[in-house]
């Protein structure tokens, strides 16, 4: 029996890809035959990482295996996926309300609205769901799935952060008034995301 995962893009430092490579080590660990597919591999990872699929290209498996899906975003994989002959588990890392794209990208917006129709398409089709919070979760279940789902966080790569900082980034800041607040925003930028309203508060909280 093989385990193998399946994800629509293996990008460098992406939340979704980092669990993926952090499932695998823990798969291998626990003496699993095991190995990732996916349509996109970012240029910056190596080739051998994974296998490429080409179009409806589908892994070869057998009845006992189990194959793993990533859903996050729109993938023909949304609708292949249930074609697979064995066991199938969707790990359902969450996809961003279409509605948070409104004003912002039409097109990210249509990507989202054919991400939730391939969520959709799947219900009733795995038999084993994990969601990465509670708040996904309950989204399955709004939208039909009636399979067993259990919460599970995302692996973290806790190795990534031994990594030094930078040395040119901590010369450029280093003498910058304590009173300046540099912020590093970690994801997506929408007016939904409130990161204005945590910049707003802290400009007046300084200024009190």
């Amino acid at each position: 029996m093989k385990v193998i995962q399946m994800l629509p893009t293996l990008a460098l430092g992406d939340a979704v890809g980092n669990d993926t490579f952090a499932l695998k080590k823990v798969l291998k660990d626990l003496g699993y035959e095991t190995a990732i597919y996916t349509n996109v591999l970012d240029r910056r990872l190596p080739s051998s990482c994974c296998e490429v699929l080409i179009g409806n290209e589908l892994p070869e498996v057998e009845e006992d295996d189990i194959a793993i899906y990533h859903m996050s975003t729109e993938s023909i994989l949304n609708f292949n996926f249930e074609t697979m002959q064995c066991r199938k588990i969707m790990i359902y890392h969450n996809i961003t309300p279409p509605e948070f794209m409104k004003d912002c990208s039409y097109t990210i917006q249509k990507h989202s609205i054919a991400g939730l129709a391939g969520l959709k398409n799947l219900v009733g089709k795995v038999d084993y769901c994990l969601a990465d919070s509670e708040f996904n979760k309950q989204d399955l279940i709004k939208c039909g799935y009636t399979c067993p789902i259990d919460v599970r966080p995302i692996l973290i790569p806790f190795d990534d952060y031994k990594a030094k900082p930078d040395k040119n980034i901590i010369k450029t800041y280093k003498n910058i008034l304590i009173s300046i607040i540099n912020y590093v925003n970690v994801k997506f930028y929408y007016p939904k995301y409130r990161q204005m309203k945590l910049i707003n508060t802290n400009i007046f909280v300084y200024s009190i």
